[in-house]
């Protein structure tokens, strides 16, 4: 806890004092003296998003494709940030959807059996929307609403 209060300190710190090249360096310090808890990748993203004022997308990118390598990469809310950094970061459809599909299925590849990613693929992908339940009830995952009874309602749409 310790440890998080003094990174966003920190942090306050150098965004007050537009300080940006000290802040990438101190959350850089850290991600390697800790690469294998998701805190500092939770932080690391959130710095570079939120606190540096205007998101640089190809370091927010790097980030997260340097976390999909590291131990921490089964922390299911570090890829739910990543498929829904890549759906609103990509200006073209066609990308848009391409990107965050392979997002879901490396997510898949760490966390089989996380169904709230099937769910924000659903949501943020929804031309893939069969693909998505026939891995769910390969994993052996339920849906509470029977696929047909979705279906219906989007017919009536």
């Amino acid at each position: 806890c310790v440890y998080v209060c003094m990174c966003a300190w920190l942090a306050g710190l150098c965004t007050r004092f537009r300080a940006t090249a000290l802040l990438r360096r101190n959350v850089d310090t850290i991600l390697k003296s800790d690469p294998d808890s998701p805190v500092p990748w939770l932080f690391a993203v959130y710095s570079e998003a939120v606190l540096l004022h205007g998101c640089s997308v190809p370091r927010v990118r790097s980030l997260f494709e340097r976390f999909s390598q590291s131990r921490a990469r089964t922390c299911v809310l570090l890829w739910r940030m990543f498929l829904e950094f890549e759906h609103v970061s990509v200006s073209r459809e066609d990308d848009r959807e391409r990107q965050t599909r392979n997002v879901f299925f490396r997510a898949m590849q760490v966390c089989p059996s996380a169904k709230i990613l099937y769910l924000d693929a659903v949501r943020l992908a929804p031309r893939h929307f069969v693909e998505v339940v026939d891995l769910l009830q390969e994993k052996e995952l339920h849906l509470r609403t029977p696929v047909e009874e979705i279906e219906e309602e989007e017919e009536e749409e």
